[in-house]
This record gives C-alpha cells, sequence and structure tokens, in this order.
C-alpha cells in the first residue's frame, strides 16, 4: 500500500514540527502595526477567503482594526499553538490554533501580495485537525495511560497512522511543487536569471 504503516509517534513528530514551525512564524511577525496602516491600503482582489470573513457578524472588521485585538488574537493563536505543540487538548486545540494562525497569515497578506511564506503550516494543521495527532507524544496520551480511563493507542505500527502521515507528507511534497511551478509561470525557465 502506498502510505504504508506509522505508529503514532510518527504522526505527533509532525505535529510538533509543524507547531513549532507556526510559533516561529507568529513570533517573527509584527501583528499589531497593521492596525496603523489606512485600510485603502487593503488588496482584496487577490486575497481569497478574508473579505467574506469580514462579512461573517463576529467582529473580525473591528478586530483587525484594532492594535489590541490583533494583540489579543496573536496571544491567542500562539496559547493555541504551544498546547498542541505539547500535546494538550489537542483534539480541539488543533482546530483553534488552525483558525487563529489561518486569520493571521490573511490580515498579514491582505495588505501586500498572496505570499507562500508561512502557508505550508496553515495547510498542515488544516490535516492535522482530522487526525489522531494526538494519540503520541502528547499530553493527552499521558493523562489517558496515567488515568486509564480510555483506549491507549499501543506504539506500534498501524495504517491508521500511516494515511494520516501520508496525507501531512502530500500536502508538504503538492505545495512545495506548486511553488516551484509558480517560480516556472512567473519568471520561465530562467527565473532564477537576475537580469
Amino acid at each position: 500500500h502506498l502510505a504504508g504503516k506509522a505508529t503514532p509517534e510518527d504522526l505527533g513528530w509532525v505535529r510538533i514540527v509543524v507547531c513549532f514551525a507556526a510559533i516561529i512564524y507568529v513570533l517573527s511577525e509584527d501583528t499589531t502595526s497593521v492596525s496603523l496602516l489606512p485600510l485603502e491600503l487593503r488588496n482584496f482582489n487577490a486575497m481569497g477567503v478574508m473579505p467574506y470573513l469580514y462579512r461573517l457578524p463576529v467582529g473580525l472588521e473591528h478586530l483587525a482594526q484594532s492594535r489590541l485585538g490583533l494583540q489579543i488574537l496573536k496571544s491567542a493563536a500562539l496559547i493555541f499553538l504551544f498546547f498542541g505543540l505539547v500535546g494538550f487538548k489537542t483534539r480541539f486545540v488543533i482546530p483553534l490554533a488552525f483558525l487563529g494562525y489561518f486569520i493571521l497569515g490573511g490580515i498579514h497578506r491582505e495588505f501586500t501580495h498572496f505570499f507562500h511564506s508561512g502557508l505550508l503550516p496553515i495547510y498542515l494543521l488544516a490535516v492535522l485537525s482530522v487526525t489522531p495527532c494526538a494519540d503520541g507524544l502528547s499530553l493527552d496520551r499521558f493523562i489517558a495511560v496515567r488515568k486509564e480511563s480510555r483506549r491507549v493507542y499501543p506504539s506500534r505500527l498501524s495504517r491508521r497512522y500511516g494515511y494520516a502521515r501520508f496525507a501531512c507528507w502530500s500536502v508538504f511534497a503538492l505545495t512545495y511543487f506548486f511553488v516551484g511551478l509558480s517560480k516556472f509561470r512567473n519568471g520561465g525557465f530562467y527565473w532564477w536569471n537576475a537580469q
């Protein structure tokens, strides 16, 4: 079979690396300075779903214009990503980390252009949201083993984890494949040439 078998720990490592990379990216961005930019600089034509998210009655438009609101959003995303990294309440935290990181990325991109830096963790967090990524290398598993109150997945090879790992690696490979294709589309076969 194409996906092969994997252990819960294999998928746990994917979760840890993705959350760590997203934390580094969020920490490197000056999110609060976006609130100082005039709204006329927004580039809604190429920004995907952000205009639609602003139409929802949740106050996202107001939050994106507030320095305090952006700091709270950034802090919440960092907390969810950290909990995802250590694997605490993972089934709830990974989708919340995805949502926070996704919105932060959208707010950053709407004032510039659609850049690919930081996109891969968004895609991988979306995939991890529907995988059993808490079954290995997580506080959730440690707590379950201590309580023995639910089924604990042993550290053994399984197709279940193999398919989840394959889904993550497929997203990784496809992302870089299409980024490479975009170089040829925008710059031709000599895209690396500075002239």
